[in-house]
C-alpha cells in the first residue's frame, strides 16, 4: 500500500535538565597541520561579527576569493576542515609536495574518519589575508548552515580574541601582557600552534585542561582525574555530541569539587565525560577571551567581578541543522518526549512556539528560552510514511501493553492522524477509540498537528 503524503504535527516537548554537548576536533597527525605560509594583518587588524552555530563560533570568510563560507573558529582543531562537495566546488588542489587524493585519517571523539588533504591560496577574514593555507576535506554533519571549521593555528601570527559578550571576533597585531596566573595564563599547544592547555587547581591540585571553543559544555573530564573527585549527580545521558564525521553519544556527572581558573572559581560543575580534561565555550562566553598565538598566553577578562554560576544546562530531547530553508532533525535523544511522540532523524521542524524554526533556533534568544522554560510547543513535518497496517499493529500494541486511557487514547489518535484523510480504516478507529474511552478528554487537532504536554524531568542532580 502507498504511504500518504507527509504531515506536519505540533509537540509540545519536555526540557530535560542536560547539558547537549557539541565537540569539534580535528587532528589528521600528531604533528599537526602547519600554520599559513604568511600572515597579512592590516593596523589595527579586523574584527567581524562572531555568528553562532548550535552555540558555538563562527565567522565568515571568503577561500580564493569567492564565498562567503562559515567556519566553526575552533582552539581545539589545525588548520582549515572543510565539505568535500565545498572543495571540490572549490578546485582545491593539494598541499605542495602531497600527492593528490592521499587518504589520511582524522582522529575525532567520534573514532578515526578518512579524509583528504588541499590547499588554499588565499583566505580572507574581512581584510586578513591569510596565504597558503592547509585544509582537511571529510564528512561533516553540520547541514547546509555550515561548511566547516577554522583552527586556531591559521591565526598564529594574530592575538585572537573572542568577544562573547559583544559577538565579536578580533584579529590584531600585537602580544598580550606576561602571565599573572589571574586572569592572563600561559599554555602549553598539545598540537603545533593549537590545542591549548593550561593549569588551574582542582580541589587544590594543578590540573591541565585544554582550552576547546569547540566543545559545547562547561567543562570536559577525563576518567583519570573523575576517578578522584566524589561525583553527586549522573554520569547521566547527555544527547550526542557533533563531531567531524560524525554524531556521537555524550554523558554528564556533577562533581563535589573546586575548579579555580585563576580568580574564578566554580563550585560543583557539571563535566561531561571526554578523553582529556577540557574548558568549553559555554565557560568562555563569560569572558572575552584573547589567544596570543606567538607567545603561548590567553587572556579571561570581564568587565565585573560577580561570582560565576553554572546552570543546570537543559535541552529539547533533539538537535536541528539547516538544509536549503528547512531546519532538520539531525539527532533524536532516544529517552527524551520528543522520541516518545514520533520526532524522527530527518524530520523537519518548522515552528518553535509560533515562530519560524529557521528565524529562532541556535539564537540567544532561544538559548534563554530553553533555559528559562518548562515547555516548548514544537511544530515539525515528519518524514515518515505510514499505512493501515502499520497504525494497526502500533495501535494494538500500545492497547496491549498499557490499555485504553487518556494517554493512550492521544497516542493512539495520533497514529491515526497519520493515515490520509480518506482512509476507512482511519474512520473506524477514530471512532471505536471515541467510543471506548470511559474518561472524557479532549483533543486539539489543528491542520493534522496534536498537542502533547508531558511533565519535565531532571536528569542530573546534585547541588
Amino acid at each position: 500500500m502507498r504511504g500518504h503524503p507527509r504531515i506536519p504535527m505540533v509537540v509540545l516537548f519536555n526540557l530535560v535538565s542536560l547539558v547537549l554537548v557539541h565537540a569539534i576536533e580535528a587532528q589528521p597527525q600528531r604533528r599537526g597541520i602547519p600554520a599559513p605560509k604568511e600572515t597579512r594583518l592590516p593596523e589595527p587588524g579586523v574584527a567581524v561579527t562572531m555568528h553562532r552555530f548550535n552555540r558555538l563560533p563562527v565567522i565568515e570568510l571568503s577561500i580564493n576569493e569567492q564565498g562567503p563560507y562559515r567556519l566553526i573558529v575552533d582552539t581545539g582543531a589545525s588548520g582549515v576542515v572543510l565539505k568535500p562537495k565545498l572543495v571540490r566546488q572549490l578546485e582545491l588542489p593539494a598541499p605542495p609536495g602531497i600527492p593528490a587524493n592521499m587518504q589520511i585519517q582524522v582522529r575525532t571523539p567520534g573514532g578515526s574518519v578518512p579524509a583528504t588533504l588541499h590547499y588554499i591560496d588565499k583566505l580572507h577574514v574581512d581584510t586578513a589575508e591569510f596565504l597558503g593555507v592547509w585544509t582537511i576535506a571529510t564528512a561533516m554533519p553540520f547541514g547546509d548552515g555550515m561548511d566547516g571549521v577554522i583552527g586556531m593555528n591559521v591565526f598564529k601570527e594574530c592575538v585572537l580574541t573572542y568577544d562573547y559578550p559583544a559577538n565579536r571576533i578580533q584579529l590584531a597585531p600585537g602580544e598580550l601582557p606576561a602571565a599573572n596566573g589571574q586572569d592572563i595564563f600561559s599554555y602549553q599547544p598539545r598540537m603545533p600552534d593549537s590545542h591549548p592547555v593550561i593549569k588551574l587547581n582542582l580541589d587544590g591540585n594543578p590540573t591541565e585542561f585544554m582550552i576547546d571553543t569547540g566543545m559545547l559544555g562547561w567543562f570536559g573530564m577525563a576518567q583519570q582525574d573523575l576517578g578522584k573527585v566524589n561525583i553527586i549527580g549522573g554520569p547521566a545521558a547527555a544527547g550526542m555530541g557533533l563531531s567531524v564525521g560524525k554524531a556521537v553519544p555524550m554523558q554528564v556527572a556533577r562533581i563535589e569539587s573546586l575548579l579555580e581558573i585563576g580568580r574564578y572559581p566554580i563550585r560543583n560543575p557539571i563535566v561531561r565525560l571526554t578523553e582529556e580534561n577540557i574548558i568549553g565555550t559555554l565557560f568562555l562566553q563569560n569572558f572575552v577571551v584573547s589567544l596570543d598565538g606567538k607567545n603561548h598566553r590567553i587572556r579571561l577578562a570581564r568587565d565585573h567581578d560577580e561570582p560565576l554560576v553554572q546552570p543546570a544546562e537543559r535541552h529539547v530531547g533533539f538537535g536541528l541543522k539547516r538544509e536549503g530553508q528547512r531546519m532538520v532533525v539531525w539527532f533524536v535523544h532516544p529517552d527524551s518526549h520528543a522520541a516518545s511522540v514520533g520526532l524522527n532523524v530527518d524530520d523537519t521542524v518548522i515552528e518553535l512556539d509560533g515562530r519560524p524554526a529557521i528565524d529562532v533556533y541556535d539564537t540567544r534568544e532561544w538559548v534563554d528560552q530553553v533555559q528559562d522554560s518548562d515547555k516548548i510547543l514544537v511544530h515539525f513535518q515528519s518524514t515518515k510514511k505510514a499505512t493501515s497496517k502499520t497504525v494497526e499493529i502500533e495501535v494494538l500494541e500500545i492497547l496491549k501493553n498499557h490499555g485504553l486511557n487518556q494517554d493512550t487514547y492521544r497516542q493512539c489518535c495520533q497514529l491515526a492522524e497519520q493515515l490520509p484523510p480518506r482512509a476507512k480504516v482511519k474512520k473506524r478507529l477514530l471512532s471505536w477509540l471515541k467510543r471506548h474511552l470511559h474518561i472524557q478528554c479532549r483533543l486539539i487537532v489543528v491542520e493534522a498537528a496534536l498537542t502533547f504536554v508531558a511533565p519535565v524531568g531532571p536528569r542530573v542532580h546534585g547541588h
